[in-house]
């Protein structure tokens, strides 16, 4: 039940970094360039490489991007 509500809240938090990004784009095909460096930001930054190995400023960075809470909560989820 609680890996659910990871879902739910993840999928709000990618919806309102989307709607932010679409705001600086002038049409539709330029916040389609934006989309993989946002995803793979969030995928590089969430902890899937270990951030202790990169610079000090990268994990003030990584506390600022959603994925990385909800891979912090499915990770406890599934530990229990």
């Amino acid at each position: 039940m609680a890996a659910w509500h990871c879902f739910f809240n993840q999928s709000f938090a990618a919806l309102a970094i989307g709607i932010f990004i679409s705001t600086f784009a002038n049409s539709e095909f330029q916040m389609m360039q934006f989309i993989p460096i946002v995803v793979v930001l969030q995928i590089f930054f969430c902890g899937l490489v270990p951030l202790n190995s990169l610079p000090h400023w990268t994990v003030y960075f990584s506390k600022i991007l959603p994925l990385t809470y909800a891979s912090d909560a499915l990770s406890d989820v599934a530990q229990t």
